[in-house]
């Protein structure tokens, strides 16, 4: 896994197509690497060198989930809104 300041981990990811084998590839690396590291919650692609939006997440992993959804892989995540809680407000 790629640390900062990696550029690739500030570069705006690039959409791809869920049909690419390489895509599904790259999924199924990413939760391959999840699995491997308990104290991870999720993971993106470019974690991994690959600046695609793509992420995988097990939020049932994290200790205040109230989700059971299991391993979930998000292919062109978009951001649709968000808010400070948790962070003193």
């Amino acid at each position: 896994m790629l640390g900062a300041p990696h550029p690739v981990l500030s570069a705006v990811a690039e959409p791809v197509d869920p049909g690419d084998p390489e895509v599904v590839a790259a999924a199924a690396d990413l939760l391959a690497t999840l699995r491997r590291t308990p104290a991870t919650t999720g993971l993106a692609a470019p974690q991994i060198g690959l600046s695609w939006r793509l992420i995988a997440f097990d939020a049932g992993r994290h200790p205040r989930s109230r989700s059971w959804a299991g391993e979930t892989v998000l292919v062109n995540p978009r951001l649709a809104g968000g808010s400070r809680l948790g962070r003193g407000a």
